[in-house]
C-alpha cells in the first residue's frame, strides 16, 4: 500500500519536494525577504542587507535579525533607515 507521501508526490509532480522528515512540502516560486534600506541623499533608498523569511507571514527569527542589524546601523550612522518586505521570484 503506498504511503500518503508517495501518493502526494505522484499527483503533484514537480510542484512537490521531499523534506528530510519524509513529508512533502509544496515548493513556493517566490522568496520573501525583509530588506534594510538606508537613505543616501542624491540617489535615494539603497539596500543594505536582507534576511530571508520562511513564508509570506510574520517570521519572528527574521524579524529579530533585521532589527539587530537596524540597531547596529543606527548606532554607527545617523541617517534614515527603513525595513521593507520584498517578494521576488526564486531562481
Amino acid at each position: 500500500m503506498p504511503t500518503f507521501a508517495t501518493f502526494l508526490a505522484s499527483h503533484m509532480g514537480s510542484r512537490a519536494r521531499s523534506t528530510s522528515s519524509g513529508s512533502m512540502d509544496r515548493v513556493n516560486k517566490y522568496e520573501y525577504l525583509l530588506v534594510l534600506q538606508g537613505y543616501f541623499a542624491p540617489s535615494g533608498w539603497e539596500d543594505l542587507t536582507a534576511v530571508e523569511k520562511k513564508g509570506s507571514g510574520f517570521d519572528r527569527d527574521a524579524n529579530r535579525e533585521i532589527k539587530a542589524d537596524l540597531k547596529a546601523y543606527r548606532e554607527n550612522d545617523p541617517r534614515a533607515y527603513r525595513v521593507i518586505n520584498r517578494k521576488t521570484l526564486r531562481s
